[in-house]
């Protein structure tokens, strides 16, 4: 190993429905594991976790992609050596 770390951010996205098949597209894109797609009235919640690394500008597409109608949240949940698989503490 060489002593690299891998972040793992978890990203919330709330946004016009209309939009929802987009987001997952630019998710997937980018890597991310989509957790859950919640369709509501008018709305929909994306939520993923995503590499830190590939997560950078990710905000700036989704308000590109909806026109600025979307709220993105994100926070770091875990850090692992890379090569670690998931679920294996560091």
């Amino acid at each position: 190993m060489n002593g690299t770390t891998v972040c793992v951010l978890f990203v919330r996205i709330d946004a016009p429905r209309r939009h929802a098949q987009a987001l997952q597209c630019l998710l997937q894109a980018r890597g991310a594991d989509v957790k859950e797609l919640e369709r509501q009235r008018d709305r929909v919640l994306v939520r993923a976790e995503i590499a830190l690394a590939r997560a950078h500008g990710v905000a700036d597409e989704v308000a590109g992609l909806t026109g600025d109608a979307a709220q993105v949240l994100s926070w770091q949940v875990r850090c692992r050596p890379a090569g670690a698989k998931e679920g294996v503490a560091a």
